[in-house]
């Protein structure tokens, strides 16, 4: 609290209650002194000491005595710092003047509190009552005679205003040096709750000392909380060990200490005293401290990152001595020039890229700082006026490899050892600028200061450093890039942000280029395919005879009724049906290697038949349209699958019953079609009623409920409510481990499924154990080349090369194609997409030229054996595509990227991530060759899809 802020009122009304500084005073041992100096010179000496007191606090503007208490005085003031002022003054003119025969000791409480204060006494003396006046009294009573001492609000109020004693009249030599000291608690008899209790006195004068303990007030401090206490800063003091630097005033507080301004009396330099006053939160300190070594040994002087100066932390009173900025921190200079959002937008954003540029650096040497905010950017102007910020406060941050230390040969005395093991979330800064993963106690990784780079960007684009980010932020950003760059930022799922600060900032500087090339109108991309082969009218026909059969079959059984030729027709119809069944379901892609277009033409014509023809016959209509509709979703036309699937779904339902096992396994594919249309709201919700009735009618611990609570924790995981995806993926996977064992399929399934988020997350040691193990319970439990098996090492090698050991992942993979051709053939489709994986871990070693040449081989035999627009061609083609753009192949990569998007945008629903992933793939590539008009309609486009895609997948728990 500020000295300017504890005013009263002079109403009538406001005189009831009032906040006030108390003053109680006593002179101590007056009834001894009264004994052993009679009556008359103790009454001498009293009134002496009374028309003193009284000269004092008439003398003080606001000052009044409220009590005459016989040897001593109630007495009010406006401010702290006159009471202070008021009392160093009465405490000097004891000490000084000429008292006969003895000086007397007094001593004096100060609070500050609000009062009721009621109408004159008996004595004609104005009343004062409430726990205020009882608070100054106690203090006073702990008081040592000659002693000043005051409660924390009046102590924390009076010495940033009261640099120096006040002048004494009459007296024209030096006065006495003032200090400010801090003693801790002190639990006080008959009172709950232990007081903070603090000194104001001059050298030579006052005690300076902790009061003594008695039999009504004991001090209550450790051994630890000794260590921190007595001295403590105020404006006009010398700083201990930093001879010329004087105390100017208080800049801020924290859980650790306070914040000073400095300047050198020489050289009127100002620099900013952060002083501990924690003994526990002398590790913030060590830990600001290692990181700015850490900083200026990896990275010199840099001029957007505070320098740190000065460090006392061998004894008391412990500081950090750093840079100070004139204008202040960003919210402070933003207030005084009217708002920040007074200045031009190109300003704010160059601040933001300016400001991550600092938070790339650190990243650069392995330094995260987990409280970037505006209070902790300072603000210097430079030679044009324009704001400089600069990077400040590292006293949360954390290194992500310790090993960085030991290779620069920087210690903190054994603190080193713990700079990793505070990255948790618990240590993460203002809530405002928090990453989501903090509130799920996940480890702080540098997409946690991405994000809150996000949240300083949208603050400064929209002009207010206050306002939080929230749903539908980006309705207060009307520039559609800006709305890309913040969005990249604040990702909810943090393997999706921005990979860097540098990457932002690159991003913002650009701004006006980007603004520029979306200002050129080019030819959008060819989206349409070329009609390939006619249909192959024998197939259909085979198809429409199929279903005429089972037309006629079950026209049999109405027109007879007899029972025996009714079984034969049954049997019949049922046959047609499964053969019909079989032979649509040779159209999923991975077996397929009939011409794609016939194969969709013929589920074409089997859809409009089976509606047709089975109109009377649902169930057999049904068990149909459910074939037809898992075919087209095997093709990736998934409008077709929803239709047929749908319809499948609530015939049986109304046929069947919600809780027959066919109609539980539609619903299932029904969810499945509606999670790859960006449907996920829909799908979660039917995929918990399969659950919830497979509970009933299985039991919760039944191998099919679990699968399907499986599937449940799948969606949430990819398009819900990702913890709570992860929370029943591990309720399955117990479930799975108590019920099943350790060793069956679907629990080494859920394990596997454990170590993938592990990866996702970047618990790689977590991933590596988890997937290491499955390899040995598969390996024991099915042999070595069980296609299971091969899969687990596939995972395996993954998280080894994300651990960067690609020579690892790399041999696994080799013996894992190697034994796949032997199993499958070079041409099968595990073979295949083994061998993109180890393609990728060449890419990742930076052997693109390798690659782009393994690529391309499984292109040529993807193009030949599978389907047009195949998932996994596609996955292949856009790895190609990644490894030219590595060697500045652009125009070769551009081409890739051409056909991996028609093939994209012909199979998945429109807004599929897959399809936005590819066009900012093209976008870059058509940038890098200049053709910027087409790359920003690309990129525009990509955005809108985004945000459709965004909204259609917003969580919604039930």
């Amino acid at each position: 609290m500020s000295d300017d802020s504890v005013t009263t009122s002079t109403t009538d009304q406001d005189r009831a209650s009032r906040l006030m500084v108390l003053m109680f005073t006593d002179v101590e041992g007056s009834v001894d002194m009264k004994r052993q100096l009679g009556d008359a010179a103790f009454a001498k000496l009293i009134s002496q000491h009374d028309t003193l007191f009284l000269s004092i606090v008439n003398n003080t503007p606001g000052g009044e005595v409220l009590k005459d208490v016989g040897d001593g005085f109630l007495a009010r003031f406006v401010t702290p710092s006159d009471a202070v002022a008021a009392a160093l003054q009465f405490q000097y003119a004891l000490n000084h003047g000429g008292w006969e025969p003895v000086k007397l000791k007094v001593r004096i409480g100060l609070h500050l509190g609000e009062v009721t204060e009621l109408d004159e006494d008996i004595d004609g003396q104005r009343k004062v009552i409430g726990l205020t006046a009882d608070i100054a009294a106690r203090i006073m009573g702990l008081a040592q005679g000659g002693q000043i001492l005051l409660t924390h609000a009046a102590f924390d109020a009076a010495r940033q205003y009261v640099r120096q004693h006040p002048p004494i009249k009459g007296h024209a030599g030096e006065l006495p040096a003032i200090r400010w000291m801090a003693y801790g608690r002190y639990k006080v008899k008959g009172v709950e709750d232990s007081m903070e209790v603090f000194e104001v006195g001059a050298e030579g004068i006052s005690p300076l000392t902790p009061p003594p303990d008695t039999e009504k007030a004991r001090r209550a401090v450790s051994e630890d909380e000794e260590e921190t206490l007595g001295w403590r800063p105020a404006a006009g003091l010398e700083i201990p060990r930093r001879s010329g630097w004087i105390i100017e005033r208080k800049l801020g507080e924290g859980g650790f200490g306070e914040v000073w301004l400095g300047r050198h009396g020489r050289t009127a330099d100002h620099r900013v005293f952060k002083f501990c006053f924690d003994v526990e939160r002398l590790r913030s300190f060590k830990r600001e401290l290692t990181l700015f070594r850490m900083i200026r040994t990896a990275l010199g002087d840099r001029k957007d990152i505070a320098r740190l100066h000065e460090v006392q932390l061998e004894s008391p009173p412990y500081f950090l001595e750093s840079e100070f900025s004139e204008k202040g921190n960003l919210a402070d200079w933003a207030a005084s020039i009217g708002g920040i959002d007074t200045l031009p937008l190109d300003v704010r954003v160059d601040l933001v890229a300016r400001i991550a540029d600092a938070v790339a650096a650190a990243h650069s040497v392995g330094i995260l700082h987990k409280d970037i905010k505006p209070q902790n950017v300072l603000v210097q102007l430079d030679e044009h006026g324009k704001p400089r910020p600069i990077l400040a406060d590292f006293g949360i941050g954390v290194v992500t490899d310790v090993s960085r230390l030991e290779n620069m040969q920087i210690t903190g005395a054994g603190f080193t050892e713990t700079i990793l093991a505070d990255n948790d979330s618990t240590r993460t800064g203002t809530r405002m600028y928090m990453p989501p993963e903090s509130l799920a106690d996940r480890p702080f990784t540098v997409q946690g200061d991405i994000f809150a780079l996000g949240v300083l960007l949208y603050q400064l684009v929209v002009g207010d450093l206050k306002k939080p980010l929230g749903g539908g932020w980006e309705r207060d950003v009307p520039d559609e890039l800006l709305q890309e760059d913040i969005a990249a930022c604040v990702e909810g799922d943090p393997s999706r942000r921005l990979s860097s600060a540098r990457d932002l900032a690159q991003r913002l500087r650009e701004l006006s280029h980007r603004r520029h090339r979306a200002q050129r109108e080019a030819q959008a991309v060819a989206r349409q395919l070329k009609r390939r082969k006619l249909v192959k009218f024998a197939v259909v026909g085979m198809v429409v005879l199929g279903i005429a059969l089972a037309s006629v079959a079950f026209a049999l059984i109405r027109e007879t009724g007899l029972r025996r030729r009714a079984e034969l027709a049954e049997t019949q119809a049922l046959a047609t049906s499964t053969f019909l069944r079989s032979m649509l379901e040779t159209v999923n892609p991975n077996n397929a290697r009939a011409d794609d277009f016939s194969l969709r033409q013929l589920l074409d014509a089997a859809a409009d038949e089976v509606g047709r023809q089975f109109a009377d016959q649902p169930e057999i209509k049904a068990d149909l349209q459910n074939t037809i509709g898992v075919s087209y979703y095997a093709l990736g036309r998934f409008t077709d699958a929803q239709k047929q699937l749908k319809t499948a779904f609530e015939t049986r339902k109304a046929t069947l019953g919600a809780e027959h096992p066919a109609t539980l396994d539609s619903m299932h594919h029904y969810a499945t079609v509606l999670a790859m249309m960006n449907k996920g709201d829909e799908a979660i919700a039917l995929k918990r009623q399969v659950v919830e009735l497979r509970r009933k009618v299985l039991g919760p611990d039944h191998r099919d409920t679990l699968r399907s609570l499986d599937s449940l924790a799948t969606s949430l995981y990819y398009t819900g409510d990702r913890i709570e995806g992860e929370n029943l993926r591990g309720e399955v996977y117990e479930a799975r481990l108590r019920f099943l064992g350790e060793n069956d399929p679907d629990t080494l399934s859920s394990m596997a499924t454990v170590a993938q988020q592990a990866l996702v997350a970047n618990e790689l040691i977590k991933a590596e154990t988890l997937y290491a193990k499955v390899l040995e319970l598969r390996t024991a439990a099915l042999g070595e080349n069980h296609p299971d098996t091969l899969s687990s090492v596939t995972a395996l090698a993954r998280t080894l090369s994300a651990r960067g050991k690609h020579a690892e992942a790399e041999e696994l993979l080799v013996k894992v194609v190697a034994a796949l051709e032997r199993k499958f053939g070079a041409e099968h489709l595990s073979t295949l997409m083994a061998r993109s994986t180890l393609a990728s871990t060449l890419l990742d070693q930076g052997r693109a030229a390798e690659a782009e040449t393994t690529f391309r081989a499984i292109l040529k035999i993807q193009e030949a054996t599978l389907p047009p627009n195949h998932w996994a061609t596609m996955r292949s083609m856009s790895s190609l595509g990644d490894a030219l753009m590595r060697q500045a192949k652009v125009s070769e990569a551009e081409q890739a990227y051409r056909a991996v998007l028609v093939g994209r945008q012909a199979t998945l629903p429109k807004g599929h991530r897959f399809i936005i992933e590819t066009m900012r793939q093209l976008a870059y590539a058509l940038q890098e060759e200049g053709k910027d008009a087409e790359a920003q309609s690309l990129l525009k486009e990509a955005e809108e899809l985004e945000k459709v895609r965004s909204q259609s997948m917003t969580p919604r728990r039930p």
